[in-house]
């Protein structure tokens, strides 16, 4: 699913950009949420943008989460879809849904080496520990 998260948000940058760009992501997947219940989901470190073929970095802020949401729901839809795990009936019933169950939230940033650590460790803890947060 890793590699699918990372092809997604790469096309979609490609998209956005009107142009071949090669970014870089560190992706993490959890199983858990707080006090230990069942939440699958994806925490991912990424540059906002990417190299061009010249070298220069593209800068493609996330401003527009709504559409990426949507190419992302599109997307695994499709995925299990075309691997027979939904039918095209049920595919087309979740796409008409008013609240897809997806969703992508920006609102942690790495502006300095704190923070950058912080979110490091996070991303790696594991689901239960006999340490204090460290966050």
């Amino acid at each position: 699913m890793s590699k699918m998260i990372f092809a997604m948000i790469s096309d979609f940058y490609r998209e956005v950009a009107g142009k071949e760009i090669h970014t870089g992501m560190v992706i993490a997947h959890q199983t858990f949420e707080d006090m230990l219940r069942w939440n699958p989901h994806f925490h991912a470190i990424l540059l906002e943008g990417g190299f061009d073929e010249d070298g220069t970095f593209v800068y493609l802020p996330f401003s527009d989460l709504e559409k990426m949401t949507e190419y992302f729901r599109r997307s695994v839809l499709r995925f299990f879809t075309e691997k027979k795990l939904l039918t095209e009936q049920f595919s087309r019933n979740l796409l008409s849904w008013k609240h897809s169950g997806f969703s992508i939230d920006n609102s942690v940033r790495i502006l300095d080496g704190r923070s950058r650590e912080n979110l490091a460790q996070y991303l790696a803890r594991p689901p239960i520990s006999f340490e204090e947060d460290p966050l």
